[in-house]
């Protein structure tokens, strides 16, 4: 595996797998990352691990674990477990197990749990957790968890 740990201003990678890039803008092409930090993120039919984009990130025909940028991100065919962007997430045939920001469009894409101030779910969007159903399942999680633990203190004192 490669390592690159210079930061170019722009840095265009095909076919390659790469442990940690630092770049200003990074256009990332049929490649896999473990770790970007980026100003400007973007993929074409890559998985990565984990991206920071200081601006915006874009991902097509790709997969991450962790994307979080600090205006927008855009997923289009492609999708991860944990997108947070500060402004907008625009989702166009893809999804994520969670997506958190201010204003969040899903069109024909599913997602686990939405966290945003406004959201707009077009045509074949679904969700299965809003955020009061979320505070509501995990509570009652955390319930349970109590309970056996409570449970399990007062079998093992009786003997």
């Amino acid at each position: 595996m490669k390592e690159d740990t210079r930061q170019p201003s722009y840095l265009a990678l095909s076919k390659s797998a790469v442990r940690h890039i630092e770049a200003e803008h990074a256009e990332v092409s049929m490649s896999a990352i473990g770790v970007l930090k980026s100003d400007a993120a973007s993929f074409k039919m890559s998985s990565a691990g984990v991206t920071l984009a200081g601006t915006n990130a874009e991902l097509s025909l790709s997969t991450a674990t962790v994307v979080a940028a600090r205006r927008d991100i855009t997923l289009t065919t492609a999708g991860g477990q944990w997108f947070t962007a500060g402004n907008n997430l625009a989702v166009r045939n893809g999804g994520a197990a969670v997506m958190a920001a201010r204003s969040i469009t899903v069109d024909r894409g599913a997602v686990g749990l939405v966290i945003a101030q406004h959201a707009h779910l077009g045509d074949g969007a679904r969700v299965l957790l809003e955020p009061r159903r979320g505070v509501v399942l995990a509570g009652s999680f955390g319930v349970g968890a109590l309970c056996a633990t409570l449970l399990g203190f007062l079998l093992r004192r009786r003997r």
